[in-house]
């Protein structure tokens, strides 16, 4: 009797654990069920990131190839830069390159040729007026290729970023602040006629920004 009575009591004293830790169980289990789903949720999120970064990568890989492309096909001079150290020299503003070689002929043929037909020059006279001759007809072919060379990456500038939808879609805004920058650089070499080149003698503006771009775009693809 006495042993019934113990097992009565044994089995009433594990039905109360039970009825308090069994809660506690359930409670555990459920979080241990949401930390399962949540570390489930959290690895689909980073593998759609990686996907994610892999599809910009594949999409913007060409297309900033083919931008870096064209950017290097523009001079990296105008003719206000080469004509620093002439004198009496025309300025370059608007795209006028035509303008300039004209002012460069019209120079050579009314002025410093004549200048060879007076009497009475000294042999100094001459070379000087002959190194004025050469210097001009060395800045016309100059500026024939500055100007062929800017047109036609100007041209293609123009084609690429009217079509091109990507860069604005997926680039980083880095990438197309500094597009503004080169752009703007530009304009004032080629329209306002400001110089390219630094005074001190360091690499020019167009070039700095052409670096800058590669820089960022490497950045952007994730490559540095």
């Amino acid at each position: 009797m006495v042993g019934f009575m113990r097992q009565a009591n044994q089995l009433e004293n594990w039905a109360h654990i039970a009825t308090i830790f069994g809660p506690i169980l359930v409670v555990c289990g459920g979080i241990w069920a949401l930390y399962k789903f949540l570390n489930s949720k959290k690895e689909q999120v980073r593998q759609w990131k990686c996907e994610e970064k892999r599809n910009k990568q594949e999409k913007l890989t060409e297309i900033y190839n083919k931008l870096l492309r064209i950017i290097s096909l523009f001079p990296n001079k105008t003719p206000n830069d080469i004509m620093n150290l002439l004198s009496y020299g025309p300025n370059f503003s608007l795209e006028n390159f035509d303008t300039v070689v004209k002012i460069l002929e019209i120079q050579i043929k009314e002025d410093y040729q004549k200048r060879l037909e007076r009497e009475g020059l000294t042999y100094q006279d001459e070379e000087d007026i002959k190194t004025e001759i050469w210097n001009r007809e060395y800045y016309i072919k100059e500026i024939e290729k500055i100007k062929n060379q800017y047109f036609l990456a100007k041209k293609e500038y123009e084609q690429f970023r009217s079509t091109d939808k990507i860069i604005e879609l997926y680039a980083s805004q880095d990438v197309k602040n500094c597009l503004v920058k080169f752009e703007v650089t530009c304009h004032n070499a080629f329209i306002a006629g400001r110089p390219l080149e630094y005074n001190d003698g360091r690499n020019n503006k167009l070039d700095d920004v052409r670096w800058e771009l590669e820089y960022l775009i490497r950045v952007d693809l994730g490559t540095v």
